[in-house]
């Protein structure tokens, strides 16, 4: 008999051996559930003595790897003072029929040897069964050990598992589960299938509380779909890896499972279990009855749906639809709102949303991230869809369907359903429309529309009005207009924004809507859309619609010389000027005056008006002006406003009219000012020839071109008189340039020649206004069109003067002065030297310069420029040392300049273009630049980028060899005089007999030029050693002159001072000698890394030449 029984007593259970064949009890608090559903099971009892009694509960049926397995758990409270000893008691197992099964504690329960006194244990065992047992069949008996009874043991009583029992929980009930040493409280609060042609896709949102006393590390739970066959499908719980629980916590899981089709008409359950890593199995903790499973049923249009997101019920709504039908599409915006009635905020879930038309098509839609943004508790929020579906799509029956997001460890799944509400219709025109804006009610409402008939097209104005019906201001929204016709083709409207402003609560905002369509176009039908601005188009959204009905037609009121009008609540006289017309290839720009003369009492600010010039064939041309902030219309003084614009050149002028409006308020809609009928004159003259501008007369004296340091420039010069008796400031002037007819660039500011900023009576001021052009351009017919500049707006033509050809450079003989008139600049520039040194691969041009200041204070020599050009059009240009050092009156200064120039430029007959350089300040259109001069010690410096050549003149120049001297005792060298007298060459020797090189000693003279206050240029000296054999061996040494570097060898002024020049050390100096006869020295000037050759004279060996 002590073969068949096991003990419930501590020694069975701590070594968890089963000693016996037919039972193995043991007790587990740590996966056993505690069931409160009708599995009565639990509700019957036996008493182990007086005090304690014993019953068994969750007992459960699963399909596991080993086969069919029981899992139950036993139940033992000891209500003594004292621990219950378990080594007494014995549970048997059986069937019906007799069979008995062997039954093993889980591997966590093994240990427990007593219950401690007041205290209720729960163990877990297990088994595998054969297939046809079933729960009903089960009795588990109670043993006690007994030494005076038969067997020594007596049945202590028999729990059998009722035949009406069920392991199963009621769809929706409660049950509490023991896990993990806890008390688990879960119940099923929402399930809904969808499908596809072979699998239904199960989505199960569970309740899962905390209702033990300790914290519960949820990811070691499991959960699985279950049939009434045991067949078993593996469901994903979203989360759970790394959830867990608190005390009185509730949490709500989101469980996944993709089953057969055939499968989801079938009873199911949800098997909820905890892996026991010892024994291998699943260990179920409850199975919860599934509901019948029905496709989830989409939400009727404009109705609530609930459902859970990450954990948190939130109720959820397809909001209104706006639908616009486009040419080949239907754009698509739809409001979603969500409400999170739960007590605690949740982050925005990530969603995907899609229409699904009813035939089963499916097309996505988006909306605008929030980053970190939360759904806060009662608080509904409106997420706004966007997206586009083909225009034949028949929106009837279709269906917003919502989805998870999928991420690397979940797949996507359908959180709701919503039929999709009807579109909403578009307002008329007048009739107001609620919208939602920055989540604030607007009333919205589309005026009256005006359209003005032009030749090609429409000019199209309306008022949209917004009404901020809330109770806090808002931002004014930034929107986009459309005109879509009732064929689907949009065109946009445009708006004046207005930073900062807000759409106050109860106060009416009106934005003015401008834009054109084609004037075969009909708006009968058609409608405005309304959309929010987004960066990304996609995500902007209709926030309304609205048709548009009866457009009027702007009415031209005719209008005389001049014309009274009321602006601000005051009379004021207005009227229009000429216009006047400068005639392009493609444009005309054209420009004119509008006077205003305030006829009332008090001044009242500049009006806002727009001004466009309309043809007789009725289209309409912006004109633009320049805003005078905070101006003011004074009484009885007339204000000249200057209208600018251009139109096609094709354009006839003939009865043109100036239409004023006013410019569109928060009140008032723009309405027309006037309308004046306009009389051209066109003001054109010749190269040389004057106009007058108020109290100036202004003349074109040349229109010439000069290389720049990439392409050409072209240079307008021209002069400015005072007509007037009285000093006056220096006018705001301009131009642009037109080659062949076709304008280049854009209009330049004029750069004053002279430091002056006011123009006395009867003088003159020079300017300039200059442009780039490629330098491949054929210029046949040129025209420069005088403008008076107006700050960041188009400026008012003056003059157009034309030429059939550019001004010559004039020609000047190389003892001829260039005259440099600029006041505050006035010079005097003298060609002293020029010459071409031949190289090995390039040949050099040098030249020196006087320059006299002619002012009659200290002052700047003005920066010069030019180039040299050969008879075959090869141009180079020519790199001046800049004077940094003002001169005193009359003061002089040598100026240095240099070009590197090819073999093939052609010395024997070229020219050298002078002229006063100016600096642009921006290329390829020209610039404002600047003429002013340099500053600092007479350093040769890069020139500025872009330098600009005005006043050129020309000096013819020829090859002519350079005159070398071979008195080594006078020469004459860029502002110095250099002597070298008693000169010596030897071989250097070191010690007594060691020759490491050669030696040359000679006493020196050097004198700087006095009569110059600055040379410029860093010039140095190489002295240079060849021997007159045919070997011609040659050494040379560089000095600085005056100062130099710390490494420099320096020549000082002086007179008669020795000099030992030692050349390079070289110790086979002898074996490159042939005779010791005769060698020459020669004496280089070294400017800008060329060497040009001063004196040359040939020496005796050994003999000191004096």
């Amino acid at each position: 008999m002590a073969q068949k029984w096991v003990k419930l007593g501590v020694v069975a259970l701590a070594s968890s051996a089963l000693l016996f064949q037919n039972v193995d009890f043991s007790v587990s608090p740590v996966s056993a559930a505690a069931s409160t559903t009708t599995n009565s099971i639990s509700s019957k009892i036996v008493k182990l003595n007086a005090s304690a009694y014993l019953s068994i509960r969750d007992v459960h049926l699963t399909m596991q790897n080993q086969g069919k397995v029981l899992v139950y758990s036993v139940s033992i409270t000891n209500n003594g003072n004292t621990s219950l000893d378990l080594i007494d008691y014995w549970l048997r197992v059986k069937t019906k029929s007799g069979k008995s099964f062997k039954t093993t504690v889980i591997d966590a329960d093994k240990d427990i040897k007593d219950i401690p006194a007041k205290s209720t244990q729960y163990l877990t065992y297990y088994t595998t069964v054969d297939s046809q047992t079933k729960l009903t069949d089960l009795t588990f008996q109670v043993v006690k050990w007994d030494f005076s009874a038969a067997d020594y043991e007596r049945v202590l009583g028999n729990i059998a598992y009722p035949a009406n029992g069920t392991d199963r929980i009621a769809p929706y009930k409660a049950a509490v589960m023991l896990y993990d040493n806890n008390k688990i409280r879960s119940a099923i609060k929402q399930s809904y299938i969808t499908t596809d042609a072979t699998n239904a896709y199960l989505v199960v949102n569970l309740l899962v509380e905390n209702v033990g006393f300790q914290s519960s590390d949820l990811s070691k739970m499991n959960f699985f779909v279950q049939t009434d066959s045991f067949s078993k499908y593996n469901v994903t719980a979203s989360g759970m890896d790394q959830m867990t629980i608190q005390p009185n916590e509730r949490k709500i899981v989101t469980l996944r499972a993709t089953i057969p089709l055939a499968v989801a008409g079938k009873p199911l359950s949800l098997l909820v279990a905890q892996n026991d890593e010892a024994s291998k199995l699943q260990l179920p903790l409850g199975l919860y009855s599934l509901p019948a499973m029905k496709p989830l049923a989409a939400a009727a249009a404009g109705k609530t749906q609930m459902v859970y997101m990450a954990g948190t019920p939130v109720n959820t709504t397809a909001g209104r639809v706006f639908v616009s039908q486009e040419t080949s599409s239907k754009d698509i915006s739809m409001e979603f709102k969500l409400k999170n009635i739960s007590s605690a905020s949740i982050a925005n879930p990530a969603l995907d949303y899609f229409i699904v038309t009813a035939s089963g098509t499916s097309y996505p839609l988006s909306y605008m991230k929030e980053d970190n943004a939360t759904l806060l508790p009662n608080i509904e929020k409106t997420v706004t869809l966007t997206g586009q579906v083909p225009s034949n799509v028949n929106l009837t029956n279709a269906k917003l369907v919502v989805k998870s997001q999928a991420t690397e460890k979940e797949s996507a799944y359908i959180i709701g359903k919503y039929m999709v509400p009807s579109p909403v219709a578009a307002a008329a025109v007048g009739k107001s429309q609620l919208v939602y804006m920055t989540n604030s009610p607007i009333n919205t409402m589309a005026d009256k529309v005006f359209v003005s008939q032009g030749t090609s097209s429409k000019d199209v104005s309306m008022e949209f009005k917004m009404t901020n019906i809330g109770t806090v201001a808002v931002d004014n929204p930034a929107l986009d207009y459309n005109i879509v016709t009732a064929s689907g083709t949009s065109y946009p409207m445009s708006y004046e924004k207005v930073d900062n402003a807000k759409l106050l609560p109860n106060i009416e905002t009106s934005v003015t809507l401008t834009g054109q369509i084609p004037k075969n176009v009909s708006l009968t039908n058609a409608r405005l859309v309304v959309r929010s601005q987004a960066s990304d188009k996609a995500n902007a959204y209709i926030i309304g619609m609205y048709t548009i009905q009866n457009p009027v037609d702007a009415e031209a009121a005719g209008v005389g010389k001049s014309q009274s009008v009321t602006l601000s609540n005051t009379p004021v006289n207005t009227l229009a000027g000429q216009i006047y017309v400068s005639q392009g290839t493609s444009s005309k720009d054209v420009s004119v005056e509008f006077k205003m003369t305030n006829n009332g009492t008090v001044a009242i600010a500049d009006p806002a008006l727009d001004y466009f010039l309309v043809t007789a064939s009725g289209t309409n041309y912006p004109l633009s002006y320049t805003k005078d902030d905070n101006g003011k219309l004074l009484p009885k003084i007339e204000k000249t406003f200057a209208l600018s614009g251009q139109i096609p050149s094709t354009v006839n002028l003939t009865n043109a009219k100036l239409v004023v409006k006013t410019q569109a308020t928060d009140k008032d809609k723009a309405y027309n000012v006037g309308t004046y009928t306009l009389q051209s004159a066109s003001q054109q003259g010749s190269l040389g020839g004057s106009f007058i501008y108020n109290d100036f007369a202004v003349k074109l004296n040349t229109i010439q071109r000069a290389p720049s340091s990439e392409d050409d420039m072209l240079v307008a010069s021209f002069t400015v008189t005072n007509r007037s008796t009285a000093a006056e400031q220096v006018p705001a002037l301009g131009g642009y340039f037109m080659v062949n007819g076709v304008k280049i660039g854009t209009e330049q500011k004029a750069i004053a020649l002279d430091d002056s900023v006011t123009i006395g009576p009867g003088a003159s001021a020079d300017f300039v206004v200059y442009s780039e052009i490629p330098y491949t351009t054929a210029i046949d017919k040129i025209t420069f069109v005088s403008t008076e500049t107006v700050q960041d707006k188009a400026g008012k033509q003056l003059y157009q003067f034309n030429a059939q050809s550019l001004s010559a450079i004039p020609f000047k003989k190389q003892e001829d002065s260039y005259l440099i008139k600029s006041i505050g600049k006035r010079s005097t520039v003298n060609v002293l030297r020029t010459a071409v040194f031949n190289g090995t691969t390039k040949n050099n041009f040098y030249a020196e310069f006087e320059a006299v200041n002619n002012e009659m204070r200290s002052a700047a020599i003005a920066p010069l420029g030019g180039y040299i050009v050969d008879k075959k059009g090869i141009v180079i240009p020519v790199q001046f040392a800049t004077v940094k050092d003002k001169l005193s009156p009359s003061g002089k200064a040598l100026l240095s300049a240099y070009a590197e120039i090819p073999k093939s430029f052609d010395t024997s007959s070229y020219n050298l273009i002078l002229g006063q350089s100016i600096v642009s300040s921006n290329s390829g259109t020209g610039g404002t630049g600047t003429s002013g001069s340099g500053s600092g010690t007479g350093d040769t410096d890069t020139p500025a980028a872009n330098p600009v050549l005005v006043n050129m003149v020309s000096y013819p120049l020829s090859a002519s060899a350079p005159v070398t001297s071979s008195d080594l005792g006078k020469i004459q060298f860029a502002g110095y005089t250099l002597g070298l007298h008693y000169i010596n060459a030897f071989l250097s020797v070191a010690g007594q007999y060691d020759v490491n090189g050669l030696k040359m000693t000679l006493d020196y003279n050097l004198a700087k030029n006095n009569d110059y206050e600055v040379i410029t240029g860093d010039h140095k000296l190489l002295v240079e050693f060849v021997n007159q054999d045919n070997n011609h061996l040659t050494y040379s040494k560089q000095f600085s002159l005056l100062t130099g570097a710390a490494n420099d060898e320096v020549l000082v002024e002086t007179e008669d001072s020795p000099l030992t020049i030692a050349f390079d050390n070289d110790t086979a100096i002898q074996s490159k000698i042939l005779h010791y006869d005769t060698y020459k020295v020669n004496v280089y000037d070294v400017f800008q890394n060329s060497k040009l050759l001063l004196a040359s004279k040939e020496m005796n060996w050994f003999t000191t030449t004096p």
